[in-house]
């Protein structure tokens, strides 16, 4: 009988560990994208630059110092965002949230307070089931290198900022000029090595900003940070 409780006892003492370390897991799984955890410092200046969690360290002069070309977003809808510059064409796709699929953790069933989709924290809502997702990118370089994103690459990436393209005629043509926006940006390193696939989504206090890294034309990894 005394067997018997002492294990009841660790199991309920097992059990509220793993409770509690599953809560904390989600915010150090997040903070281990963070932009304060690149070690990099070239990557870490370059992305300063332009995002707004490297807004404490803008004045410093390697961040000046920071030279970047912008590849003009040259239309964008609901389901797609398109990049081209020369021989570069590069397509963000968005879709619909579906659960299919997707199993769903919740800390609080009764309350149905979602932690995390696939296993993995996500972005974009405060628990609640999220309506839209990135869902693939097309990456062409030089007309024909295609970079390959890992499917990682977009998980717990949810609510992207709607972006909307106005065509602007003049006569009977159509004037298409780069459409600008603080929340959808890709830009170039001076060197070439860096590209920066940049997002700003989700809305009021759950608004992020994401940066997808290529290294060499390759993919390197994901900043992801609230703010």
């Amino acid at each position: 009988m005394l067997k018997l409780t002492s294990l009841v006892f660790l199991f309920c003492i097992t059990k509220s560990a793993l409770c509690q370390q599953d809560s904390v897991s989600v915010q150090t799984l997040k903070a281990r994208e963070s932009f304060w955890n690149l070690t990099d410092t070239t990557i870490r200046n370059e992305i300063a630059s332009f995002n707004r969690k490297g807004d404490s360290i803008k004045q410093q002069a390697a961040v000046k110092a920071v030279k970047l070309t912008e590849i003009p977003l040259v239309s964008c809808s609901d389901t797609v965002a398109n990049f081209h510059l020369k021989s570069a064409y590069i397509h963000l796709y968005f879709s619909a949230f579906d659960t299919v699929g997707h199993p769903l953790t919740y800390s609080n069933r009764r309350h149905k307070v979602l932690t995390k989709i696939d296993g993995q924290p996500f972005w974009g809502t405060n628990g609640e089931l999220p309506t839209r997702k990135v869902s693939d990118v097309f990456f062409v370089l030089h007309s024909h290198f295609l970079v390959d994103f890992p499917p990682a690459a977009f998980i717990g990436i949810y609510e992207p900022w709607p972006c909307e393209w106005e065509y602007h005629p003049v006569g009977k043509y159509v004037h298409r000029e780069p459409l600008v926006t603080p929340n959808l940006r890709l830009l170039k390193s001076e060197t070439g090595h860096h590209m920066y696939l940049y997002m700003l989504n989700g809305e009021g206090e759950n608004r992020y900003e994401v940066t997808w890294i290529l290294e060499d034309e390759r993919y390197l990894m994901r900043v992801v940070d609230g703010i």
